[in-house]
């Protein structure tokens, strides 16, 4: 019959075994309430399916593609950040093995040689004799050698959860820098696509003052042959001449400019700037840019962005480790186990031979910290805050990032429009000018103005579409493009 001690350590040690590896939980709820549509639709309403993951290809250039690809492949920051995830997840492991005991073997071999006086009484002596059956030595020698050999074990068990706590907040940070990781694809993706639609705008923008430069030269050769004619005066040559001055010192700044993007878009591939020739494309990446992706909704920026997803692991990690920092007010235990085998061997003494086992359990409850323990926790809860705010303020961020770029590029589009709108208009009015100038209704600084006001109007259409790109690349960043979704769909969590 159990008596009633032993039904209490029975149920004790039952309810250690149930609660055993059972970490503290800390609840955590956002503060953001998400609203069901972004501020301007309309775009998104007039926009197209696309693959989020691979937006670059909905601008069907071939050639952008196998650059951004080849970057998310070689890119020396991504291999960075992949480094640092095995670092991560190793990490996470060791805080998980900590969990289970720790066994090992022991063996040890060694000698010793000596010799040992005997000082001892006459009449120890004979006592000694007369109970070993054999006369006692002046000395003995202690030449000989030992070896011994055994297991040993220890454990800890996680009865309050602490080492959980630990396992959990450093499972979670190796995620969190595993979404860092992802952001980082982000950024390579983005970063590509903008350095190449600069280089191409800038490349334009060239061959625009280049177009310039030849329509003021000819110009120049019209006013000259008129000036030797004595059909116009000194100062309607010098204007011109004064202009294509002005033009040709645009060119060298632009060409700097343009080998600029180039080079940036080497180092983000991996490959020394000096060997890399940014290829012509057979798309005109300013003229076919694509389409704001349709159906998107600010919930979705929970699961695509990484940054928010960094975010929501670091609120659990700091969440469990509030709750290792509360663990260390409750007792902690702890076994350790010893069994050895061995043998002494002396030339002039008997063999020595046995084992011993040792078992060992206890406990350890803290009493007096100095306020310690409390103090860390109070650090961990400020942790957990601040880290919860740090994830509403990138919820908040990323909203605003993408109404921001939606509002940009609608505005942009409807600038693109009326330039069209102007630059027709312009190629007539100067058209106009040329005729009115040859008969002699017009001076020549109309006509001259008239050309140049064409060009730059072309020259601001170049600009509008270049930031037209730049904001369909900073929409689909905001929206977290460029990485699978599906690759940790259900490491993340998502916080209510």
């Amino acid at each position: 019959m159990m008596n009633s001690k032993t039904c209490i350590w029975f149920l004790a040690g039952g309810w250690l075994l149930l609660t055993a590896c059972q970490p503290t939980t800390v609840n955590t709820v956002s503060q953001i309430e998400l609203p069901a549509q972004y501020t301007f639709t309309g775009l998104a309403d007039n926009g197209v399916e696309v693959d989020i993951a691979h937006w670059w290809r909905s601008w069907d250039d071939r050639y952008l593609n196998e650059l951004i690809e080849s970057a998310l492949r070689n890119n020396i920051d991504i291999k960075v950040a992949q480094a640092r995830v095995l670092e991560a997840r190793s990490f996470a492991d060791l805080a998980l093995a900590d969990l289970g005991p720790m066994v090992g073997v022991n063996a040890h071999l060694g000698g010793q040689t000596g010799e040992v006086d005997n000082n001892l009484s006459t009449e120890v002596n004979s006592l000694a004799s007369s109970v070993l059956y054999q006369d006692v030595s002046d000395s003995y020698s202690v030449n000989g050698f030992h070896y011994a050999y055994g297991i040993s074990a220890s454990w800890e068990p996680d009865i309050f959860g602490k080492k959980q706590s630990n396992a959990d907040a450093a499972r979670y940070a190796a995620l969190g820098v595993e979404e860092v990781a992802y952001g980082t694809r982000v950024l390579v993706a983005a970063d590509v696509a903008d350095h190449y639609v600069q280089a191409r705008g800038t490349a334009r923008q060239m061959r625009l003052l280049d177009d310039t430069i030849a329509t003021v030269t000819q110009m120049q050769h019209y006013v000259a042959g008129r000036f030797n004619a004595g059909q116009t005066t000194r100062f309607e040559m010098a204007d011109v001449e004064t202009k294509l001055t002005a033009l040709h010192a645009q060119r060298a700044p632009l060409q700097a400019l343009y080998d600029l993007h180039v080079r940036q878009i080497a180092v983000l591939l991996g490959v020394p700037p000096q060997t890399f020739t940014l290829q012509q494309s057979k798309s005109d990446v300013l003229a076919q840019l694509p389409p704001a992706p349709r159906g998107v909704v600010p919930s979705d920026l929970l699961l695509r962005r990484p940054d928010i997803r960094a975010r929501a692991l670091a609120l659990y990690a700091f969440s469990a480790r509030v709750a290792s920092a509360r663990a260390d007010l409750l007792p902690r235990f702890y076994i350790s186990f010893l069994a050895e085998d061995g043998h002494i061997g002396l030339s002039d003494l008997p063999d020595v031979d046995g084992w011993m086992g040792l078992l060992d359990a206890g406990v350890h409850l803290p009493i007096f910290t100095s306020g310690r323990i409390q103090a860390n926790i109070r650090a961990s809860e400020a942790r957990l805050d601040e880290a919860a705010r740090q994830y509403d303020q990138s919820i908040l961020k990323a909203l605003s990032e993408v109404d921001n770029a939606c509002q940009m590029r609608s505005a942009l589009n409807a600038r693109s429009t009326f330039l069209d709108e102007t630059i027709s208009k312009s190629v007539e009015r100067t058209h106009a000018a040329k005729m009115l100038y040859k008969h002699g209704d017009k001076v020549f600084q109309d006509v001259l103005d008239a050309e140049l006001a064409t060009l730059q109007y072309r020259d601001k259409w170049v600009e509008t579409r270049l930031n037209m790109a730049q904001t369909t690349i900073r929409l689909y960043q905001a929206l977290g493009g460029g990485w699978q979704v599906h690759d940790s769909r259900s490491k993340a969590p998502q916080l209510d």
